[in-house]
């Protein structure tokens, strides 16, 4: 399995790297050796995931870096205009499902993460925060 990755340079030295076929799929670290070291392993995880838990070794994924980019500095009240590659394209009616199926399995698993905890947890607020969990 190969995936293509785009490299993204933060502002403050750090790097993520980003896989086109799977968004949401993503590693972060304070450097580019340790972001590819990190991204292999992040895209077998998702894989497990998709896949219902069946278990895909990090050694049987490869990995292309087809674009480097560097976090824009935002101007005030601006938006940045900068798109990753894969950005650019328009989303196909399959691509669009299969994100429809991983919102599903995403929101199944934040349910049932809610629903294994107390209500005591469930009430807990950060300080200085209005909103709970």
């Amino acid at each position: 399995m190969r995936y293509a990755v785009t490299l993204e340079r933060g502002g403050d030295g750090g790097y993520m790297a980003w896989v086109h076929e799977l968004p949401g799929c993503f590693a972060r670290a304070a450097t580019r050796e340790e972001v590819e070291a990190k991204i292999a392993p992040a895209i077998a995880e998702f894989l497990t995931w998709t896949r219902g838990g069946r278990a895909v070794s990090p050694e049987a994924v490869e990995f292309t870096v087809v674009e480097e980019v560097e976090m824009p500095m935002r101007a005030r009240d601006a938006d940045s205009d900068v798109l990753l590659q894969p950005d650019r394209a328009p989303l196909t009616r399959t691509a669009w499902a299969q994100t429809e199926r991983w919102l599903r399995r995403s929101r199944n698993d934040v349910l049932r993460a809610l629903d294994a905890m107390d209500d005591a947890d469930l009430e807990w607020k950060p300080q200085d925060c209005p909103r709970s969990i």
